[in-house]
């Protein structure tokens, strides 16, 4: 985010470019958006650009007032969005392991699609959820083995917070912010079908190791709320004001 003026985006994202260039400072959510950021503008001839890494806690709800235009642009939205959170090899990963855990079950909330359908056609105890409100997600969460997030990209990390905060064990991708919202609290592996399963396996057989991540867990998700968010705004604020 550049703090100094406001470019309109213009085609191949040069408006981006072009706000960093002009910006004195970034805030990013993870330390790797922020490191993205710097790289960018090292290459627009800025290479000492501060950044802040400012974390966001988990919102309540958010709605949008531009429904029909969401909408129109779903299908393309599910086939990024099935990328992005590695469905592929989620579908990998259950192939390989659910024989070594016959008393668990893949239990996947979110928007049903044929795309979806189609990944986890054929595996056994499979469970499709659908989209579920979002007062019935605490409880899912918290009845949950383990939860999984085997994203390739996360803007931020949700769904691990979540977890953490459930006292539930994680499992999640080594990826994008993951790693900063995670931190040691939880099992990081590498996104591929192989990893994930033998990641499944470990947090599914549980003991001490897992129990200790899972307290360790809920102290770590305590430290993502709305006011240290807020704080640490203002304090950048406050020095690009000096």
């Amino acid at each position: 985010m550049g703090v100094r003026g406001r470019v309109r985006p213009r085609s191949g994202g040069s408006g981006r470019v072009a706000s960093r260039r002009r910006s004195h400072l970034c805030l990013g959510l993870h330390r790797r958006g922020g490191r993205a950021a710097v790289r960018a503008q090292g290459r627009c001839g800025h290479p000492q650009r501060r950044r802040r890494r400012v974390l966001r806690s988990r919102s309540a709800q958010c709605k949008t007032a531009h429904q029909g235009r969401i909408a129109a642009a779903l299908p393309a939205v599910r086939r990024r969005v099935g990328r992005r959170k590695n469905l592929p090899g989620l579908a990998e990963a259950w192939r390989l392991v659910h024989d070594r855990l016959p008393e668990h079950s893949l239990a996947l909330a979110g928007p049903r699609n044929p795309v979806r359908a189609a990944l986890f056609a054929g595996l056994p105890r499979v469970v499709h959820l659908g989209r579920l409100p979002d007062p019935l997600m605490p409880g899912l969460v918290a009845g949950a083995a383990a939860v999984v997030v085997p994203s390739l990209y996360e803007g931020f990390g949700l769904p691990a917070l979540e977890a953490m905060a459930a006292r539930v064990p994680l499992l999640s991708s080594n990826r994008s912010s993951l790693p900063d919202v995670v931190g040691d609290a939880g099992t990081l592996v590498d996104p591929t079908g192989p990893a994930l399963a033998e990641g499944m396996e470990h947090v599914a057989v549980g003991g001490a190791v897992i129990s200790a991540l899972v307290a360790k867990g809920r102290r770590r998700a305590a430290e993502f709320t709305w006011e240290r968010s807020a704080r640490r705004h203002a304090q950048v604020w406050d020095s690009v004001a000096r």
